[in-house]
């Protein structure tokens, strides 16, 4: 009887080592730098950029969200010193049509859809600096962050406003990453004519402005 208890024991603990295996496995496979280096908010992220938000367990593919490192795009201020560039969130219409919304969220996890969107909407000839312009761009916030190669990695995307406001939070508050003292885009729309934008200043306030408007962009990733 006693021989019998101790192999059963042993049958579980063979049955709970196998699970973790398969378990920790699985999360190798949804996330590839696991079991790189420690990955927690505030610490540098696989692109190079401090990561600014844990989700706690991996789903989608994905549980943290880092931002491109300062100086990612090459652009300098009046002094030198590295800064994030001005872009415009740009306007969706084609043949004339000028009050198309492509349709985004403002939810943490949306940015890299509405950022897809965005790019696969307007690309290179339904992107406009202002509604009534007739020359298309492709210099608008969205198309920058997707074009963006850092780390050697090409799914960097526009942050959604909840994305952008915990980016605003766990990084531009403690002192990392950074950032300019000014307004940055989110990826998320408040109608065809306005989109939702976040002040790096004066406590951080969430403000609808046109469109044509020139802001800072951080590109940022999910892994």
């Amino acid at each position: 009887m006693k021989n019998r208890i101790i192999t059963l024991t042993m049958l579980l603990v063979l049955i709970v080592t196998i699970s973790l295996f398969f378990i920790s496995c699985s999360d190798m496979l949804d996330n590839p730098n696991l079991g790189m280096g420690e990955s927690k908010v505030g610490t540098i992220g696989p692109g190079g950029g401090y990561i600014f938000y844990d989700k706690s367990f991996y789903s989608d593919g994905w549980r943290f969200l880092e931002a491109a490192p300062a100086g990612w795009s090459g652009a300098l201020d009046w002094r030198g010193i590295p800064q994030d560039p001005f872009t415009l969130l740009g306007y969706y219409h084609i043949n004339q049509v000028l009050d198309l919304v492509v349709g985004t969220q403002t939810a943490v996890g949306t940015g890299k859809a509405n950022t897809l969107a965005m790019v696969r909407a307007m690309g290179s000839t339904n992107g406009y600096a202002m509604y009534y312009y007739t020359v298309p761009t492709t210099n608008y916030a969205a198309k920058v962050c997707v074009d963006y190669r850092g780390g050697g990695f090409a799914d960097w995307f526009l942050p959604s406003m909840d994305e952008l406001y915990l980016m605003y939070q766990n990084l531009a508050l403690q002192g990392l990453g950074g950032f300019n003292f000014g307004c940055y885009w989110s990826s998320s729309e408040y109608n065809a004519y306005k989109a939702w934008s976040l002040y790096f200043s004066g406590g951080a306030s969430q403000v609808a402005y046109d469109r044509w408007y020139t802001f800072c962009v951080r590109p940022v990733r999910a892994f």
